[in-house]
């Protein structure tokens, strides 16, 4: 009877202990425990993804009270809560061959803010987020400038500073 319980014994430890052993079970005499810290660092960056054209209609040199006013927009991303500024070079004629029609950029739609050329003049801005946000720009040429007809063109560069 002996050797029947002990085979029996010995084939419950092997059915019952194996699969602990395996698991990680019983064969375990203690534990430790230890921490991994983890780190990031998050950058601030500001980018401008998007820029439109600044179309004005016809101007007309001859009409002495009408400014050519047109806008375009801008799309700028941004690091949640970075504070940034966005300059506009200062050249800002538009040209046909040689001739030159002078336009000016501003901040508001009321035009009587100048959008400035340089970092200290330019616009600041706080992201609330890295979603796009548009920036509007409003352009104006003035009136009687003394210019022949035709098409004229130009651009100016962007800079965004953080």
């Amino acid at each position: 009877m002996v050797a029947r319980s002990t085979r029996n014994l010995i084939a419950y430890l092997a059915g019952a202990a194996l699969p602990a052993l395996i698991m990680g079970g019983l064969a375990l005499a203690g534990s430790d425990i230890a921490v991994l810290n983890v780190t990031a660092n998050v950058v601030g960056r500001a980018r401008i993804e998007q820029v439109g054209t600044l179309a004005f209609t016809d101007y007309d040199p001859t009409n002495p009270t009408s400014p050519n006013d047109a806008s375009s927009s801008l799309t700028v991303r941004a690091t949640k809560g970075l504070n940034y500024k966005i300059h506009i070079s200062n050249n800002r004629t538009l040209t046909n061959g040689s001739t030159n029609l002078g336009y000016e950029l501003y901040t508001d739609s009321a035009r009587t803010n100048v959008w400035g050329s340089t970092l200290a003049s330019g616009p600041t801005y706080t992201s609330t987020g890295n979603a796009q946000t548009n920036r509007a720009v409003y352009g104006r040429i003035l009136p009687l400038q003394d210019v022949p007809s035709g098409n004229y063109g130009g651009s100016v560069t962007l800079t965004v500073e953080w």
